[in-house]
Order: C-alpha cells, then sequence, then structure tokens
C-alpha cells in the first residue's frame, strides 16, 4: 500500500490529466498553458513542473 504522500502525489498527477483534458475539450492542446492549468488546479506552476517536466508529458500520463 502506497503512503499517504504517494496517494497524494498520484491524486494530483490524476488531476491534472483530468483537468488538461477538460482544457483540451474547448480548444487545442497546443493553446492550453501550464499556468492555465495551475490555476484550474490551485497550484503553483512550479509544483505542476515537480510532477510533469513538460506540458506535453501529461498527454503520456
Amino acid at each position: 500500500m502506497a503512503g499517504l504522500r504517494e496517494r497524494k502525489r498520484e491524486r494530483l498527477r490524476a488531476d491534472v490529466v483530468r483537468v488538461a483534458a477538460e482544457l483540451a475539450a474547448a480548444r487545442p492542446f497546443g493553446a492550453i498553458r501550464v499556468r492555465d492549468l495551475a490555476r484550474r488546479l490551485e497550484i503553483s506552476e512550479a509544483t505542476f513542473f515537480n510532477h510533469f517536466p513538460t506540458k506535453a508529458h501529461v498527454l503520456d500520463a
């Protein structure tokens, strides 16, 4: 069983993918900025990059 930190990390990654899909339904993925994702998730851009090296990596998750 994963610890609390790992579960929170996995939950945030899943939330990022979900929000990216929601935004991509309204506009092309290339038009979505990391800032847009971070604002919707109420996280910093630095936190986003702690979980994904680039925006494109969200597509692979």
